[in-house]
């Protein structure tokens, strides 16, 4: 409601008025106080011979009545709340004739906003209550409402007082001073000197004449502190100011206009130090300077009496700024491991002289402080270099590590003085919580594999196989298959994504998840080709059922892919769960073995027992074992021995190794080491039987690759390795025709060879000495030294704004917010300035081509190196790279815009010179080669070319070899999609390769040849070390489940005679499950996808999706 809006702002405005007034109430009553009390006090001081005696009760009086100021006037009157209602009751009590209207309008305009108040209340009669009141206030200033009687008296009262002073000091000119000094100075000295009586006369005391001096000259001599090494300093003439470092010594030399017979500095009015006399009208003393005050000259006459010059000579400190440091990482990254090196360049200055730099560290709380550079010199630039260790800290998987550089300088006397870089942190790489996540996120993958899959089998029945299909319900049922397929893709690449980041992860994992992303997708695509046919279909007249396409292949072989998928995945998620238990079976050793010798020492009075750490590691025993148990609770699948089932685990009774723990410590508390020693063998036995359960568990796991495909993969090796020996023959081969060949030719072309090599180095030479001439204009040119000037000042304003966003940003909280940013601001605009003269100067691309000048003139140095070898195929290779630089420079020059004439003209000129030359060395390499081609292809002979159709037949005898390989390799990847893909892509590249082999042989074009052959052997080596790594890979994990279990906590292997221990497996019989037991029994397949024919509830579909993913578990 506007009017209840208006009401509100003239309430605003009336507090605003108030919390005016009483501010300048406050300041009014605070300048009267002030005012009156010095001149009160003044005059006392001035009049009283012993005034300081009074000083501390006149100060506490004058205290007290301020402190009533400022809490009447500033904390009760300006700070303290004022509600809108205490408002509308001033406004009333001010102006009577609004008869209550405004206060009552204020508080009823809330209920307007309130329907359910509507009972019994009017609200047009509130309504109109508020209209009317607003038009009332606006013929009311919010200024009349407030009384201002007392803040003129206030006024009226320290004008008077300062009017008062004003008189007083015109009538007493030395009122301001004697006051001062009779309150502060007191009685120990005084200008006049006492009343003297001739030598032997016993009269009254007879006035003396005053002693008054003068100084006529006055000259400072400064010996600065040793750690700032700079060299004493003589100012004459000197008004006698001193503004110094503390710890100089400053020695004052003063000339008087009177012969005198000493004199004295004093300090701050109280410290005298004695000056002597270095002649009839000179005295000199010395000080230490330590701290802020003034100092005055004490001059003795010749017969012992003594005056205070009234001059008083200011005495400042300067202050040794503290020094600067700037950090810079050389290859900074969020993360680092535990053993990582970090590169750290720093740049750091100090006014007076460097001392130490040193690295600080905070690890999750705890400092550490590593020195890195000491300066015994005095240096005051250092910029170096420090590689630190993360292994000197002892750093952790998972902690945070913040660190910054500190320097300090070398003041000895208030310091020293520290300066700070900029704080920059890093995480350590937590392994154990990267594999830990893998293992989640396959998980979560496997359950929507399994969904996936229920939806395509049950679904697919459903819709394909019950009559002609509803091309609305089909495409539904598409459009979910697509986007759960989606989903799959996306999670399996951010496995793939995660696991490449951790050391030493299985390949076969990889690839297996490179396979699932690769299948998936093409399945996928064929998925939204299939909807967008059944899109197509629905505008057409033509019935579904009788010519539609085949849907259904692109289901079975989503069906396919996740059937072959899940098992893979459940086998290697399981191995991961397995892996980790193991790891923390070991820690759990680790731990029991270090507490039983904790034990075995306390016992042998060697050292006693630590109670606090012996909780400690009581305690990390009881969480691996609890992490153990949860980890082997958490297998996808039943296993083949009672005890690898995850219920199983529930036999080892964790809450009973958790009462053995807590008797444990109970005993060792007691210190009844005996019985804790025994308690503690009894733990070790069952720690032995969990041991010795765990390697079983891990022999019998499922091989990933089983030993059909590995003796598939042995056959394919034995091939292979034959295949590339065979081709290693044909290279060495034809390495020896084409060699023979080429001595032929160099004894025919030498002599024309060499003048061609001197013809091209003449060229090179031309080129390299324009580049020559272009770097020593460039370098000598005004504009572009100014240039790089300004570049400097450019790099070190933005680490100067830098280093203002960390400050301000530092300073959120805090009251220097505001003028840091101003200091920002400022930086920033300064930077904007430095900008427009670099833009101004017009030379940006002329510094760029400066700044690529050394490189071009290298590549030049080595043309002209290989010119010198004679090497005719490295220097044709090296000047193809070479020749496109200068037409790309020669465009870079003609777009940039605006470009100086005196720059753009000479470059332009220079670099079509460079062009021309590179011309005529292209038309002479063309030339040569050329001729070189069709003389070599002259001089084969009838049994060279004999020899080349033998290695061509053979060459593509090998070429279908490779192609079978090839074959083979897909048809396993197939079988099995733990083998990588690129086995086949391999062989196949390695049959293209020979394939090209064999056609340039035909053509006797044997360069080409040799550079075809040297690929194939290349990707038959690479396809072999693959295989190697599958077959090492392979053979580890079974080594790794067959090695003899190390206990640490007894000799031996003891049997376990507990449920589903040794001797168990040594009696009965186990059957060992096939690969076709991890698949869902073909007969209870056909059992749902018949019960799904039978029209049941819709809600069967949910059970069979649950039924089925308990078959596969």
């Amino acid at each position: 409601m506007e009017a209840a809006k208006d009401i509100e702002n003239f309430l605003d405005r009336v507090r605003r008025e108030r919390a005016g007034f009483h501010a300048l109430n406050g300041f009014y009553s605070t300048m009267a106080v002030l005012t009156g009390g010095y001149l009160a006090g003044n005059l006392f001081a001035y009049f009283s011979p012993q005034p300081r005696a009074y000083l501390p009760a006149f100060l506490f009086l004058i205290l007290a009545i301020l402190s009533y100021v400022f809490w009447r006037h500033f904390i009760r009157g300006v700070f303290s709340p004022f509600s809108r209602d205490r408002a509308a009751l001033l406004v009333e009590s001010k102006f009577p004739a609004l008869n209550n209207s405004l206060i009552n309008s204020w508080q009823l305009q809330d209920c307007l906003g309130r329907p359910e108040m509507d009972r019994g209340i009017s609200f047009a009669f509130i309504r109109e209550l508020v209209r009317e009141t607003a038009l009332s206030v606006q013929g009311i200033s919010p200024g009349a409402v407030i009384d201002r009687t007392e803040a003129v008296r206030n006024r009226n009262r320290a004008l008077a007082a300062v009017g008062l002073l004003l008189i007083i000091a015109a009538v007493l000119p030395d009122f301001p001073t004697r006051g001062y000094s009779n309150l502060f100075s007191g009685p120990k000295r005084s200008a006049v000197p006492a009343e003297q009586t001739a030598a032997g006369e016993k009269a009254g005391p007879a006035p003396a004449a005053p002693l008054v001096f003068s100084v006529k000259d006055l000259t400072l001599v400064f010996n600065y502190p040793a750690y700032t090494r700079l060299k004493s300093s003589v100012v004459s003439n000197a008004d006698g100011q001193i503004n110094v470092l503390p710890g100089t010594e400053a020695r004052v030399k003063a000339r008087i206009d009177k012969p005198v017979g000493g004199g004295n500095l004093v300090l701050n009015g109280e410290d005298s130090l004695a000056m002597s006399l270095t002649g009839e009208t000179e005295i000199a003393g010395q000080m230490l300077i330590k701290e802020e005050g003034y100092y005055q000259l004490e001059i003795k006459s010749a017969d012992g009496r003594s005056a205070v010059l009234p001059a008083k000579y200011p005495i400042a400190l300067a202050k040794d700024l503290p020094p600067r440091i700037i950090l810079f990482t050389s290859n900074p990254k969020p993360v680092y491991y535990p053993t990582d090196k970090v590169q750290l360049l720093y740049d750091s200055a100090d006014d007076y002289g460097l001392q130490k730099i040193e690295l600080v560290a905070d690890v999750d709380g705890k400092t550490a402080r590593i020195p890195i550079k000491s300066v015994k010199d005095g240096t005051k630039e250092l910029k170096d270099s420090y590689t630190w260790s993360l292994a000197e800290l002892g750093v952790v998987s998972g902690e945070r590590v913040k660190y910054y550089l500190e320097a300090q300088d070398n003041d000895n006397i208030f310091g020293p003085n520290a300066g700070h870089s900029e704080v920059y942190s890093f995480s350590i790489y937590d392994l154990q919580g990267e594999r830990e996540n893998l293992i989640q996120l396959q998980d979560e993958l496997i359950e929507k594999t399994i969904d996936l899959l229920a939806h395509g089998l049950v679904g697919g029945d459903q819709r394909f196989k019950q009559g002609p299909p509803n091309a609305q319900k089909l495409k539904a049922f598409m459009t979910a298959g697509a986007d759960q397929t989606i989903d799959i893709v996306n999670l399996a690449q951010r496995i793939l994504d995660q696991a490449k980041t951790v050391p030493s992860f299985p390949q076969s994992y990889l690839v297996l998840m490179k396979n699932i992303v690769s299948d998936l997708t093409r399945v996928r695509a064929e998925q939204i080709e299939s909807i967008g046919k059944i899109t197509a279909s629905l505008v057409q007249s033509t019935p579904i059922g009788y010519d539609f396409p085949p849907f259904e292949e692109v289901n079975d072989k989503l069906v396919a892919h996740l059937e072959k998928a899940i098992l893979f995945l459940i086998k290697i998620n399981n191995r991961q769960k397995m892996d980790r238990a193991m790891d923390m079976k070991r820690s759990l050793n680790d731990l029991a073995e270090l507490l039983k010798k904790e034990f075995e020492r306390a016992k042998q009075g060697k050292k006693p027992l630590n109670i606090p750490d012996f909780k400690k590691q009581i305690e990390k025993i009881k969480q691996t074992m609890k992490k153990m148990m949860d980890q082997l609770a958490r297998q996808t699948q039943a296993l083949p021995d009672e005890f690898l089932n995850p219920n199983s685990f529930k036999s080892l009774d964790f809450e009973k190794f958790e009462a053995a723990l807590e008797k444990i410590m109970d005993l060792a508390g007691k210190n009844d080491l005996d019985k804790a020693i025994k308690e503690m063998e009894k733990l070790s036995d069952d720690l032995k039987t969990l041991s010795n359960q765990l390697d079983q568990a891990e022999a019998s796991m499922d091989k990933l690759v089983d030993m059909e495909i590995m003796k598939k993969i042995d056959d394919a090796l034995r091939d292979l390795l034959k295949l590339e020996k065979e081709q290693t023959q044909l290279l060495e081969q034809t390495g020896k025709i084409n060699q023979s060949l080429r001595e032929s030719q160099a004894g025919i072309f030498e002599d024309r060879l060499k003048k061609f090599f001197e013809s091209l180095k003449s060229d090179v030479n031309q080129v390299q000495n324009i580049l020559k001439g272009n770097g020593q204009f460039l370098e000598n040119h005004g504009t572009l030294k100014k240039f790089a000037e300004l570049l400097d000042r450019e790099n070190r304003e933005n680490q100067d704004i830098k280093d203002l966003e960390q400050k301000t940003i530092d300073s959120l909280q805090s009251s220097n917010l505001d003028a840091n940013f101003a200091k920002l601001n400022q930086a920033r605009a300064k930077r904007s300035q430095t900008l427009e003269e670099i833009e101004a100067l017009r030379a940006g691309v002329v510094q760029r081509f400066k700044n690529f000048l050394p490189q071009f003139s290298e590549k030049y140095d080595a043309l002209e190196e290989l010119a010198e070898l004679s090497d005719l195929p490295e220097f044709n290779s090296q000047f193809k790279n070479v020749y496109p630089e200068t037409l790309r420079w020669m465009n870079n020059l003609s777009m940039a815009p605006d470009t100086r004439p005196d720059l753009a003209d000479r470059l332009n000129g220079d670099l079509r010179e460079i062009n021309r030359i590179n011309g005529e060395i292209s038309k002479k390499l063309g030339t040569t080669l050329r001729e070189l081609e069709k003389n070599f292809r002259d001089l084969l002979t009838q049994q060279n070319k004999e020899e080349m159709e033998r290695i061509a037949k053979k060459q593509s005898q090998m070429e279908k070899t490779s192609g079978e390989l090839a074959q083979r390799f897909a048809k396993m990847n197939q079988q099995n999609p733990m083998i990588n893909p690129e086995l086949s892509l391999k062989m196949t590249g390695a049959g293209k390769h020979m394939e090209k082999a064999e056609s340039h042989l035909r053509k006797h074009d044997l360069p080409r040849s040799i550079e075809s052959e040297n690929s194939a052997l290349q990707e038959l080596t690479e396809t072999r070390e693959m295989l190697n790594e599958l077959k090492n890979a392979n053979d580890s994990e079974s080594q790794k489940g067959e090695k003899e279990t190390s206990l640490k906590l007894g000799s031996g292997r003891a049997r376990d005679q507990s449920q589903g221990g040794s001797i168990r497996m040594q009696k009965e019989k186990v059957n060992l499950p096939s690969e076709d037991q991890f698949q869902a029994p073909r007969e209870f397949r056909e059992e749902i996808l018949k019960a799904m024919k039978n029209k049941y509830p819709r809600k069967y579909e949910r059970f069979v999706t649950e039924y089925y993913k308990e078959l596969v578990k």
